[in-house]
């Protein structure tokens, strides 16, 4: 009875310790003392394995991490032209005059009266308020520009 007992005590005390390791402590006629130290001195063994294996592990991770971010810093380096080119977008050419070239067709009324209204626009007005300003300064140029454009759509539709 009482090696019953001490056998319930070893199953308490160590509960991952096997049955087959038990058996042949108790066949080699070991006390329950000298079984609870070798069991110690096993879960301290293994203890120490895994830590080492957890010492591993993490420079295997710093390893890993610093690759990660030399990889990173390297895909970084190779697309910043082209993140850089995104980012800024398109920008407007630079003309030697400094100034955009008026691409309007200014041959016709209309489109001097269009020339007009998109000077005062690229001055910064909007485009509401240059028309307003373009048909107050030059009222005479409007009227002839919508006569033009009038007579232009008749003849289309002719």
């Amino acid at each position: 009875m009482s090696q019953a007992k001490d056998l319930r005590t070893l199953r308490r005390m160590f509960p991952r310790m096997t049955s087959d390791r038990l058996v042949q402590a108790i066949e080699r006629g070991k006390t329950v003392k000298a079984i609870a130290a070798d069991e110690q001195k096993r879960l301290i063994a293994e203890n120490d394995q895994l830590s080492e294996t957890i010492a591993e592990l993490e420079k295997r991770i710093e390893t890993l991490t610093a690759e990660r971010e030399q990889q990173d810093a390297d895909e970084a380096e190779r697309t910043a032209p082209a993140a850089k080119a995104k980012a800024r977008g398109n920008k407007p050419i630079a003309f030697a005059s400094g100034t955009r070239p008026n691409l309007v067709d200014t041959h016709s009324l209309r489109g001097r009266w269009k020339a007009l209204v998109d000077d005062l626009v690229s001055q910064g007005m909007t485009r509401a308020k240059a028309v307003s300003r373009a048909n107050r300064a030059y009222p005479e140029l409007r009227e002839l520009a919508v006569d033009e454009a009038n007579s232009r759509r008749g003849g289309r539709r002719g």
